[in-house]
């Protein structure tokens, strides 16, 4: 028996099918993954179809179809005794500040610069904007516990960072203002992890985000995945 090769669509990427994570065994048989694709009907507004997999995952199947890679991803573990000992201080005319959930803040232009970040860094596969409502809940989340505002002398928001649940850092990048200096705000991040007691911090880098991919490039071990597009 052929066991099912399913598709989901996501409210956040309404114009792509990602392959489920459950089918992935059964689609690198190219025999299966012909015949899914083929009884495919697809309506007008999804125009690619995308698959995650692990990096050594054998993606043949994929590639004789007209697949492409067009993103690569790490799960990096960083050793806070090290790495946070390597990076460089914030630029002395620039202002960090900690804030947990629900003080007083900017939150409205905190989620706006992480969602100009996120369609940045997602330009493979544009993401539909959810509007402050949406921003919201996906940059905040129950799992955010330390929220870093980086502002410069006038008092714009230039750099971002958060700490969350489970000793993982959250998105972080500088505004399109201001080019250069991730390694900065990562080496705030990393420092405040350590301040809290942290031994380990767990990073998600895609090389979309070539400063932070440059960053981190150099620690060794964790998961890594590729992400195919075809397109449709």
């Amino acid at each position: 028996m052929v066991a099912a090769i399913r598709w989901f669509k996501s409210a956040l990427h309404p114009n792509a099918l990602t392959l489920d994570d459950d089918s992935l065994d059964a689609a690198c048989d190219p025999a299966a993954l012909t015949l899914a694709i083929a009884g495919l009907n697809l309506p007008d507004f999804i125009h690619r179809l995308r698959v995650v997999a692990p990096a050594d995952t054998d993606l043949t199947a994929f590639f004789a179809l007209g697949f492409r890679r067009v993103r690569r991803t790490r799960l990096v573990a960083i050793d806070l005794n090290t790495l946070p000992l390597t990076l460089p201080d914030l630029p002395a005319d620039w202002t960090a500040q900690w804030v947990s959930p629900g003080d007083p803040a900017d939150w409205a232009g905190w989620f706006a610069a992480h969602w100009d970040h996120y369609a940045r860094t997602h330009r493979s596969n544009p993401p539909r904007d959810p509007g402050p409502e949406g921003r919201a809940l996906i940059f905040g989340g129950d799992d955010l516990t330390d929220a870093l505002f980086v502002t410069d002398a006038q008092g714009a928001l230039v750099a971002f960072g958060s700490l969350r649940a489970d000793m993982e850092l959250g998105w972080l990048d500088v505004t399109r203002t201001v080019p250069g200096h991730v390694p900065a705000v990562l080496g705030a991040v990393l420092r405040r992890a350590v301040a809290s007691g942290w031994t380990q911090a767990t990073c998600e880098v895609d090389d979309d985000h070539a400063a932070l991919w440059a960053c981190l490039r150099a620690v060794q071990g964790g998961d890594s995945y590729v992400t195919l597009h075809r397109d449709v």
